[in-house]
């Protein structure tokens, strides 16, 4: 059964680090691929500077596109964390401070100093929701859930709102050949015509002897997937078709 209005998301990678190259982002994937094992399609990943208004944009663009909206970065007691503001700048909101992530930070830095800086992640936008994954908030405003840069601390966070991140599933299957993709370009086209709900894709494998193309098929439609390899199937010769590598 193929629902009609997809479960989609993007992500927004926050941070000149991860631009300048200091940093490798090693968020984006593992967002990418738990999303999709909930039936949610990735449709977009930007990566954009700590600049507040580049954010705002961003969110406030892509949060009227998709079901799910995801940052990561610029979230914690330095001058560079910006995204709380930004993301309140989205959609004209004030910051404000949230009585028990004010507390907790109280609590846990009770030097001055250090307080100072950390109540900084006690304001965020008004009427967002705050969970909490350890000492680390998992603030969500409407369609958008605002994660930490840190891969450490990203993924606790997820845990906390996985359960309720829910689409329909995808499913997928796979032929290796080895064959040129040259020999059975037009074939694909015309399957792919035949099943506008099924994403065909072709992909030469150059650093194995096991097989020369991938053509890997997706498609939230159980049945058309299974016609659509049967089409494929059957426009290859039987000699062509090798198991898949180990």
């Amino acid at each position: 059964m193929t629902p009609s209005s997809p479960t989609t998301a993007a992500i927004i990678i926050i941070g000149a680090e991860v631009l300048s190259g200091k940093v490798r982002d090693e968020n984006s994937p593992f967002l990418l691929q738990s999303l999709r094992e909930r039936g949610i399609d990735l449709k977009e990943i930007r990566t954009i500077d700590d600049d507040p208004p580049t954010i705002s944009r961003a969110v406030q663009e892509l949060s009227g596109q998709y079901t799910y909206v995801f940052t990561t970065g610029g979230i914690g007691p330095t001058h560079d964390d910006v995204t709380f503001q930004s993301v309140a700048d989205a959609f004209s909101l004030p910051l404000t401070q949230h009585p028990h992530l004010a507390q907790l930070f109280k609590e846990r830095f009770p030097d001055p100093k250090r307080q100072e800086a950390a109540l900084r992640m006690a304001q965020i936008p008004e009427g967002a929701s705050v969970r909490m994954a350890g000492f680390v908030p998992v603030v969500q405003l409407q369609n958008v859930t605002l994660f930490p840069g840190v891969p450490s601390l990203l993924k606790p966070c997820f845990d906390v709102i996985a359960d309720e991140l829910q689409g329909a599933p995808f499913y997928n299957d796979a032929l290796f050949l080895n064959v040129s993709e040259s020999r059975i370009a037009t074939h694909l086209a015309e399957v792919q015509r035949n099943f506008p709900q099924v994403s065909i894709g072709s992909y030469p494998q150059f650093e194995t002897s096991d097989y020369r193309v991938k053509v890997t098929l997706d498609s939230r439609d159980a049945r058309a997937l299974e016609q659509a390899m049967e089409a494929v199937r059957s426009g290859m010769d039987a000699s062509w078709v090798v198991e898949p590598p180990r």
